[in-house]
């Protein structure tokens, strides 16, 4: 499933620059749609406006985070992928790689927020009902949440480490080995 999900990114993103249409624009219009949607899911389940959000619904978005932060993670194959192809003469697929890495290095943080709100768009139904759901199905969730959250952490402190010309490479490993985490922990809580 993470192979289709970084492939389609990589087929979407290669369209999209075929069809001269800003991939930079789509991201930010999907994204901020997804915005919106987590929001006024969230905001459902603090005042019914109608229809009683599901169960569907937010497994879709906790589905949607998984997806985004592969394609957030994908940052990092694309860098290998470039640094192993720029020593092959295929200039055509070298420059391909190296413009979804440079796309993908560009949006991580906001790809990453998204993660993070359609994530607790996902934990925020799940949060009053927490007794008639599975004990495994919590804790896996809640192992997830937590290590978003230091991803997240990790994230932050890495931006200020940047500005302040500080930025270590234990520090991005670290940030790297915990997305790795989540998403296996993902994987184990579905």
């Amino acid at each position: 499933l993470s192979t289709i999900d970084f492939f389609a990114l990589l087929g979407s993103y290669g369209l999209l620059r075929l069809l001269h249409i800003s991939a930079n624009w789509v991201t930010w219009i999907i994204g901020i749609a997804l915005i919106v949607v987590s929001t006024f899911y969230c905001l459902s389940l603090l005042v019914p406006i109608g229809v009683p959000p599901d169960v569907g619904t937010s497994n879709l978005l906790g589905f949607v985070a998984f997806l985004i932060a592969i394609d957030s993670w994908s940052q990092w194959v694309t860098r290998r992928g470039y640094l192993l192809l720029k020593k092959l003469p295929l200039v055509w697929l070298t420059t391909g790689v190296r413009e979804a890495f440079l796309f993908l290095r560009k949006h991580h943080q906001f790809l990453g927020w998204l993660v993070v709100v359609t994530a607790v768009a996902h934990v925020a139904y799940f949060l009053p009902i927490l007794a008639n759901v599975s004990q495994y199905e919590v804790i896996t969730g809640f192992v997830a949440l937590a290590l978003l959250a230091l991803g997240t952490g990790l994230g932050w402190w890495i931006e200020l480490a940047v500005r302040r010309k500080r930025a270590s490479q234990r520090l991005r490993l670290l940030h790297f080995l915990v997305a790795i985490a989540f998403v296996l922990a993902f994987l184990v809580h579905v």
